[in-house]
């Protein structure tokens, strides 16, 4: 998003969750979307509308 993106693809996550059905799949989902949130809390982001590049950074490990 920060780089410009219009969308992203989910892949495998809810392929695995599938094996487990519909609600496998259900809690798959809620999970990426509350790591999603918790991400964009950590870097003090409400919402989507305001990441841009300033939120890109390098990692100092």
């Amino acid at each position: 998003m920060a780089l410009g993106a219009d969308a992203v693809l989910l892949g495998r996550p809810y392929v695995y969750g599938l094996a487990q059905g519909q609600e496998g799949v259900t809690s798959v989902l809620r999970n990426l979307l509350r790591d999603l949130d918790t991400s964009l809390a950590i870097i003090g982001s409400k919402d989507f509308s305001s990441i841009d590049r300033r939120f890109i950074g390098k990692c100092h490990a």
